[in-house]
C-alpha cells in the first residue's frame, strides 16, 4: 500500500470513529458573506454571487442561471454556439438526443441542425409527423385522444385523479381542466414535462447520455444540458440502447414488461418512436398516480414514499413524494465541492472523481488522482511512474507536502489527531508537531485509542509503507515522520 493510499484510508478511518468533516464557520461571517445552514451545515455564503443561494440562503437559481447582485441572471443565448439552451431545438451538433426516428419519421435518415438552431429534417426519410391523426408522434405532446399515457398528476399538477387532460388543436396538452399547484421550473423538483430542475438530475450524469465522463447540467428552461460533457459517443432517441431520459430505444425495454409497468393482465409491451413505452398492448388497468400504491415506474406515491437523496446522486436524508410520483428532492443538500462529484461549475475535481483526467495526461505512467480540497485542481502524489523531486515546491508522487504545498491536506483536522497548523518536513513528509492532541482519548497512557496516531511508542517507517527509518510519537500522540526515508 503507497503511503499517500495509507493516509486517505486513515482520513476515512478517523472521520468514520468521529472526526468532524465539516467545521462550522464563526458566528460572524466576514463580509459580504451571511451564514447560511445551521450545525454541521454551516458555512459563510456571498449571496449576492452564489447561485445556489442567491439573494437569501437556499434561493437557487434555475439551470444555468447565474447570480448578480443578489439576482438570478439568464445567460445569454447564442447561437449557433455548440450548446443547445434557451429556446433552441439544437445546436450545431447537440441535437437532444433527437433523430429523425424520434422526430417521427419512419424511414430513420440524418437529422441535422440549421443555423438558426432548429432542426433540419431535409435529411429525414418517410413521412413525418401529422397533427391531427390521433397518433401522437415526434415532437407531439398528444393527438387527439392519445395523451401518451399522460394525466394531469403525470404532469405534475396536485390535481384530484379524476381531473381531465385533453388535447388542443395544435397537438399540446389542454391543462385547463386540471387543478391544484401547477409544477415550476425552477424549483429543483423535475416533475411532468421538464427533463431536470436545478439540480434535480433524476440522478443522471454524462454516462447515461453516451459520455465518457464531464458535469451534466440543466437549463432554464428544464433540458438537459450536455455542452460539458465529453468524450464517449452521444447516444441519440434510435440508436437501439436505453440512454438518458429514454424509457426505452427499439428492443431495449430494460427488461420490462406490461406486469413490471404496473398493467397486471400483462399483454405486450413496445417501445414507440419517441423512445417511450408504447403500452397500448397492455391488459387491464395500469398505475395510478395518486393513489397512495406505488405501481410500475412509480417512484413514490403519495404516503408509499421510500426514496432518499442518494437516489438522485445528492446528499442529505430522506425525500418526499410529489404530485407526479418522482419524488422532490428540493430538500437535499445542493451541489457542493465536497460532495464526490464533478457538479458545480468550475469545479476541476472533487475527491475521487477526476472527470477525464488521468496520470497519464500529466507525464505519469499510471497510479491514481487525487483533488485538491477547494476542488480546484488535481493532485498527482497519487500516481507512478514518472518525475518526483522533493523541495520544488509543488506534491508529486511519494510526497506527502512540498514547502508550502500540501496537497489534499489543509490542516491538522485533515487526519486529525486535533486542531493545529500542518508544517512539511524537508523530507516532504507531513509535520503533525504543531496538532493539538484528540479529544476523546487519554493521550499518554500508551494505548493507542480514539483518533491517536500513536501513544509513546515507535515503529518502522516502512509499516505505514515509508522507506527506511523510525517514526516516532510526539507527546500529542501523533506520529513524528522525520525520521522516515522517502
Amino acid at each position: 500500500m503507497s503511503k499517500q493510499t495509507f493516509f486517505l484510508y486513515a482520513v476515512l478511518a478517523w472521520q468514520a470513529a468521529g472526526c468532524p468533516s465539516h467545521v462550522s464557520p464563526a458566528t460572524k461571517c466576514p463580509a459580504p458573506t451571511v451564514e447560511c445552514g445551521s450545525g454541521a451545515a454551516a458555512k459563510c455564503v456571498n449571496t449576492q454571487a452564489d447561485a445556489l443561494n442567491c439573494g437569501t440562503c437556499g434561493h437557487a437559481c434555475s439551470g444555468s442561471d447565474t447570480c448578480s447582485t443578489g439576482q438570478c441572471i439568464a445567460p445569454v443565448v447564442v447561437c449557433p454556439d455548440r450548446v443547445r439552451e434557451g429556446d433552441e431545438q439544437c445546436d450545431t451538433n447537440d441535437l437532444g438526443q433527437q433523430s429523425c426516428i424520434s422526430l417521427g419519421y419512419s424511414g430513420g435518415g440524418i437529422l441535422a441542425c440549421t443555423s438558426i438552431c432548429t432542426f433540419d429534417t431535409t435529411g429525414c426519410l418517410g413521412t413525418g409527423p401529422t397533427c391531427g391523426n390521433g397518433v401522437a408522434e415526434g415532437l407531439e405532446q398528444c393527438d387527439g385522444s392519445d395523451l401518451r399515457g399522460m394525466t394531469c398528476r403525470l404532469l405534475g399538477y396536485a390535481s384530484a385523479l379524476t381531473d381531465p387532460l385533453r388535447c388542443k388543436g395544435d397537438c399540446t396538452f389542454d391543462v385547463s381542466g386540471c387543478t391544484g399547484a401547477a409544477p415550476r421550473c425552477g424549483d429543483n423538483d423535475a416533475e411532468g414535462l421538464e427533463e431536470c430542475d436545478g439540480f434535480d438530475l433524476h440522478g443522471l450524469g454524462c454516462a447515461d447520455f453516451g459520455f465518457a465522463c464531464g458535469m451534466l447540467g440543466c437549463d432554464s428552461k428544464c433540458r438537459f444540458v450536455t455542452g460539458s460533457c465529453s468524450g464517449g459517443t452521444p447516444a441519440y432517441c434510435g440508436d437501439g440502447i436505453k440512454n438518458g431520459v429514454e424509457q426505452c430505444d427499439g428492443t431495449d425495454l430494460v427488461s420490462h414488461t406490461c406486469v413490471s409497468l404496473g398493467y397486471i393482465s400483462g399483454g405486450t409491451l413496445k417501445c414507440n418512436s419517441s423512445c417511450r413505452f408504447d403500452t397500448s398492448g397492455c391488459s387491464g388497468t395500469g398505475p395510478v398516480c395518486g393513489n397512495n400504491i406505488r405501481e410500475g415506474q412509480e417512484l413514490c406515491d403519495g404516503s408509499d414514499d421510500y426514496l432518499i437523496c442518494a437516489r438522485y446522486r445528492l446528499t442529505g436524508g430522506s425525500v418526499p413524494c410529489n404530485a407526479s410520483c418522482t419524488g422532490n428532492p428540493s430538500g437535499c443538500e445542493p451541489p457542493h465541492c465536497g460532495d464526490g462529484q464533478i457538479n458545480v461549475t468550475g469545479e476541476v475535481c472533487d475527491g475521487a472523481d477526476s472527470g477525464c483526467d488521468t496520470c497519464q495526461n500529466h507525464g505519469y505512467t499510471g497510479g491514481e488522482l487525487y483533488c485538491r480540497p477547494d476542488c480546484s485542481a488535481v493532485v498527482v502524489s497519487g500516481c507512478s511512474g514518472g518525475p518526483s523531486t522533493c523541495g520544488n515546491g509543488i506534491v508529486e508522487p511519494g510526497e506527502l507536502c512540498d514547502g508550502s504545498d500540501f496537497g489534499i491536506y489543509t490542516n491538522c483536522q485533515s487526519l486529525d489527531p486535533g486542531p493545529g497548523p500542518l508544517r512539511c518536513f524537508p523530507n516532504c513528509l507531513l509535520d503533525f508537531s504543531q496538532c493539538t492532541a484528540p479529544s476523546g482519548s487519554t493521550c499518554g497512557d500508551g494505548i493507542v485509542e480514539g483518533n491517536e496516531m500513536c501513544d509513546g511508542n515507535s515503529m518502522p517507517c516502512s509499516t505505514d509503507g515509508f522507506g527506511g527509518g523510525t517514526m516516532t510519537c510526539y507527546p500529542n500522540c501523533a506520529l513524528n515522520l522525520s525520521g522516515c526515508l522517502q
